[in-house]
């Protein structure tokens, strides 16, 4: 075998990580450049971008939780004349999902404005949410699709053209001097439009329309995402509960700076979650064909390569923080490099968090993801209400002492998963 050849043997199968991890740079990459330019115009706006944006993925972890990660799952056990018929079963749970969501966050809204609890400009972007939502879902569902069904390359093409086009409108709006929150929901949408039916069109013979589809898929998908569904609402909380908090008790303002620190950390995003999106269907293939043994070893390998791109990550943020917030959102941002520094450490900590709640859904330990979320979950908001009043300080170290106390039950029901041997029959050693 020449030199070129033993090169292409031992490099290639890295191929579809990197093209992953591409993709969700240019997906971080679109998020990133949106929030700048809504946090151009004033924290105030970052502040309600921040707080409507934490509504559409509390939507997109249900659907996370429900239909993507039983697809992601379970699609390697389907034959392939079973795998159309799964794919459409989700799609229509999916949309169905969709639909109650929307029509509950509708309803919401609809109560808020008639009793005046939100302010003019909240109450405005939260109801631009009902029609942003519905692509933002449909996308996230076609991404994860591609994916579980190894077309990372697809996957990647439709994130560029989509980009492509958000950035030349943000370009145009920010350009005129027109840009808010809503302008930039709507600008996404358009984005979001055009992935949308690229991808329908594209792919539409894989989902054939059965009835029974729907019925099958929806049983396995609320038997084994409950507690997933559970332990997504209180990431969500994790994640956004602070913004909202910040918004609706101290202002939009205080709420824009928070959000622009917390956009800064998660300049960390596109590997996190990029090697995210590669470790779950490698995972799943993994614990399927070879059973706890690799699963673990799989898991140890990943938190050693995460946790050491993250601390270099938040080594450098310690650093430029304050320079990274003035030059990227503007000097009204200035003064906080403290707070990015402390948040830098809560992404270590949720980098080791992504890795073992993979393990653990793959492993069929949801309850564990669960009872973890709702840890952190509650104590951020007890926290937030007990001493959360102007000190953004105090906000980031309950973000991090949240994420770390979520890690420890994590880490705790893993390692009593892996003692107990639960799938020790499908298990044997990797040679």
């Amino acid at each position: 075998m020449s030199l070129t050849d033993r090169f292409l043997v031992r490099h290639l199968h890295h191929l579809p990580m990197l093209v992953i991890l591409f993709d969700q740079a240019v997906i971080s990459g679109s998020r990133l450049i949106t929030q700048v330019a809504v946090g151009r115009f004033g924290p105030d706006q970052l502040g309600l971008f921040g707080s409507a944006m934490g509504v559409v993925m509390t939507m997109v972890a249900m659907q996370e939780a429900m239909v993507t990660t039983p697809f992601t799952v379970f699609a390697p056990q389907q034959t392939r004349e079973d795998r159309p018929a799964f794919a459409s079963g989700a799609l229509l749970v999916q949309l169905w999902m969709m639909t109650l969501l929307l029509a509950g966050w509708a309803g919401i809204v609809i109560w808020k404005g008639s009793t005046g609890g939100w302010s003019g400009g909240v109450l405005l972007v939260m109801t631009a949410m009902i029609w942003f939502a519905p692509f933002q879902l449909v996308r996230e569902f076609g991404r994860r699709w591609m994916l579980a069904n190894n077309l990372p390359r697809p996957a990647l093409m439709l994130d560029v053209i989509s980009t492509g086009v958000l950035l030349v409108l943000l370009g145009l709006a920010a350009g005129m001097h027109w840009m808010d929150a809503r302008l930039a929901f709507a600008i996404v949408t358009v984005a979001n439009l055009l992935y949308v039916g690229v991808w329908l069109f594209q792919y539409r013979r894989e989902f054939p329309v059965r009835t029974t589809s729907p019925r099958g898929f929806a049983s396995l998908s609320w038997s084994y995402g409950r507690w997933i569904a559970g332990e997504a609402l209180c990431s969500v909380v994790m994640m956004y509960y602070l913004v909202w908090h910040l918004t609706f008790f101290l202002g939009e303002f205080q709420a824009g700076l928070f959000q622009s620190c917390m956009t800064v950390v998660f300049l960390a995003n596109p590997f996190l979650l990029g090697f995210v999106s590669f470790l779950g269907p490698k995972a799943a293939t993994t614990w399927h064909q070879f059973g706890w043994p690799a699963l673990w070893r799989l898991t140890w390998q990943s938190l050693v390569f995460v946790v050491a791109i993250l601390a270099g990550i938040s080594l450098f943020l310690a650093f430029a923080g304050d320079w990274l917030l003035v030059t990227i959102f503007g000097s009204e941002y200035a003064g906080n490099g403290s707070i990015v520094t402390v948040l830098g450490v809560g992404m270590i900590g949720l980098g080791v968090s992504y890795v073992v709640t993979c393990a653990l859904q793959t492993a069929g330990r949801p309850a564990v993801n669960f009872l973890g979320s709702v840890f952190s979950g509650v104590f951020l908001v007890a926290w937030s209400w007990l001493f959360v009043r102007e000190d953004l300080m105090t906000a980031a170290t309950g973000f991090v002492v949240a994420v770390f106390l979520g890690v420890a039950v994590r880490f705790i029901g893993l390692w009593i998963a892996r003692k107990s041997q639960a799938a020790s029959d499908r298990s044997c050693p990797i040679t």
